[in-house]
């Protein structure tokens, strides 16, 4: 008999995505008139006979399905009252009757309250807290319509206090943490803002601090499902006192005034060391369990942005200038967590790209790891096609978040900033650009990959001197927006490599094309004849030399050759002669110098 599970299936199976609490109201009277039919009550005119929502203690003891009817009559009040409340224009008159159907459902939750803490009704204690949080919540909403801020604040603080201190296995899952954050929490920090209540207490200190202690059945069944609950506010104050009060951004210390953000940080920071500590202890983790390992940090980022978002439109609403301090540091620290948040959900990119942020074409997401000593199957080239297509798709969503962190409230004047993105920008269109090169290569497109790969090594050659400054984080493994200077390094050979690796195939390509437009005959020649030439046609193993050998004329040097090389002097003798010893010239002066014969041609003296 759990009645906030119950409104929340309710609200998840027949309230449509686009909140048409018309539609919903009239399926809420159509599912009212089917459970009445199928438990015999008689159904009449609610407006005039409040009677029938009396549900008694037997009758719930027989049949749980009874406690259906006054929640789902409660909840088509409640339904009516935002159809009202959604429209353009709302007159005095709409108003009174969006708080009236509010009291009525107040009533009729109130009813069951009473039907519930009855012995005879089988309902434990956590059913009776349960169908007083729902009655507090309508309560809540009813003092929020009529602008009684106190009330509002009470009764939202009775619902936020039950809400915590159910069992978790109790109330689990998305929708009622979306319940509890957009019809619980927004509310009262709103309350809390009216009555000028400073911010510095979380959601909880603060309904805990306003919850009615002096109702004793309320406080021992609190005490009976969470023991100690109520007293853990102190510790909790002092949890929040010892928060962070700062946050760095750029050179600025912003102070964290809004106890809400300074918890969820302090959540943000544990869950980013404990990330860091996780991918540090184990460097072969599979790309997409490193991802699984993000969702955490992602989740608890994005809630941080949210309550910043959250408590800069409630000073909005309170018409508090944009110029205003508070508004200022907010401003600042929403860029700053927005920033982060985007770094975070490029990290989770990268990771999923593989080793080197998928430069290596033999790594990917979907390549899984053969046993030892056994060959890893050869991939087809369709599959390299459809790996290198997502990686195409990861590197379109990785520069979607950095268009979205260059155009930040405050990143355009900041220059050395700017200049870092665009230079990370440069590095994953260079990426990107080689995946789709690479695509290109394996389907026989050569002239468009040598054109890819110049614009990629053209852009990283121009990201490099700013990503080189980058230095490598000290064992973390924890990738985000910021690339270090050896993995730029690292793209940058490989596109340099590549470069030339695809000039040869253009060329390679060419020289196909010319096939059998040149000389027939010289193309029947043997391939030890044609060395000198590029095989395009392939070679032919059959005509590697004549065979069978036959008497073929062969160059041979000329005659002449002989006959001009005897009067060739080398340098080097003439070196020789010149440096010959002074002194041995001396020694023969003495000695008569004998004169040689003279001869004729060919060593024939003359007669």
């Amino acid at each position: 008999m759990d009645t906030t599970k119950f409104v929340l299936d309710t609200r998840q199976e027949l309230l449509d995505y686009a909140n048409d609490y018309s539609a919903y109201a009239t399926k809420l009277s159509t599912r009212l008139r089917s459970t009445k039919k199928r438990l015999g009550v008689p159904d009449k005119n609610p407006a005039k006979h409040l009677s029938n929502y009396d549900i008694s203690a037997a009758q719930l003891a027989q049949n749980h399905e009874f406690l259906h009817v006054p929640l789902l009559t409660a909840e088509r009040c409640w339904a009516k009252s935002m159809a009202w409340q959604s429209r353009d224009t709302i007159t005095a008159d709409t108003r009174s009757n969006i708080v009236s159907k509010l009291i009525k459902a107040v009533k009729i939750v109130d009813k069951l309250v009473t039907t519930l803490s009855d012995s005879a009704s089988g309902a434990n204690t956590t059913d009776v807290l349960s169908a007083k949080a729902y009655a507090a919540f309508l309560k809540g909403d009813s003092s929020f319509r009529s602008k009684k801020w106190q009330e509002c604040l009470e009764n939202y603080s009775i619902a936020k206090v039950i809400y915590s201190a159910l069992p978790s296995a109790k109330l689990e899952g998305n929708s009622f943490k979306d319940f509890v954050t957009g019809s619980v929490d927004s509310p009262l920090r709103y309350a809390q803002r009216q009555l000028h209540i400073p911010t510095t207490l979380s959601i909880l200190s603060l309904a805990k601090k306003h919850f009615p202690h002096s109702d004793e059945a309320l406080v021992s069944g609190v005490e009976e499902v969470a023991p100690g609950f109520l007293k853990q506010d102190e510790d909790a104050d002092n949890a929040v006192e010892g928060a962070r009060k700062t946050l760095a951004w750029r050179n600025r210390q912003v102070p964290v005034e809004d106890a809400e953000i300074a918890l969820k940080l302090d959540a943000l920071e544990t869950a980013a060391s404990e990330l860091s500590e996780k991918l540090g202890s184990s460097p072969d983790m599979r790309p997409n369990t490193k991802a699984e390992s993000y969702d955490s940090v992602l989740e608890l980022s994005n809630d941080a942005v949210d309550a910043t978002q959250q408590a800069m439109d409630e000073l909005r609403e309170q018409s508090v200038a944009q110029g205003d301090p508070r508004m200022q540091n907010l401003a600042v620290l929403r860029t700053k967590l927005k920033y982060d948040l985007l770094s975070w959900q490029i990290g989770r990119n990268r990771v999923l790209m593989g080793e080197k942020d998928g430069s290596m074409l033999e790594d990917g997401p979907s390549m899984k790891k053969s046993a030892a000593g056994v060959e890893a199957p050869a991939i087809k080239e369709s599959q390299q096609v459809k790996q290198l297509e997502k990686k195409a798709n990861l590197y379109n969503k990785t520069l979607q978040n950095l268009e979205v962190a260059k155009e930040l409230p405050g990143v355009a004047a900041d220059d050395h900033l700017a200049a870092e993105i665009d230079a990370v920008i440069k590095y994953f269109t260079a990426l990107k650009s080689l995946a789709t090169a690479r695509s290109h290569t394996l389907i026989g497109n050569a002239a468009n990959a040598l054109a890819l790969i110049k614009y990629a090594h053209d852009q990283c050659e121009t990201a490099l001197p700013v990503l080189s400054s980058h230095d490598e984080s000290k064992g973390t493994g924890v990738k985000t927006i910021e690339v270090v200077g050896t993995d730029a390094e690292f793209l940058q050979n490989t596109l340099k490599g590549e470069l030339q690796r695809s000039r040869a195939l253009v060329e390679i390509t060419n020289l196909r094309k010319h096939v059998g437009k040149g000389d027939s005959k010289a193309a029947h020649r043997p391939l030890i004849d044609r060395l000198g030439q590029y095989p395009s046609e392939g070679v032919d193993l059959e005509k590697i030399v004549t065979y069978p050998p036959k008497m073929e004329p062969i160059p041979v040097k000329p005659l002449f050759l002989d006959v001009a090389w005897n009067y060739v002097q080398y340098p080097q003798e003439q070196g020789a002669q010149t440096r010959a010893p002074v002194n041995k010239a001396n020694a023969n002066t003495a000695e008569p110098e004998k004169q040689p014969a003279k001869k004729g041609w060919f060593g024939f003296g003359r007669g």
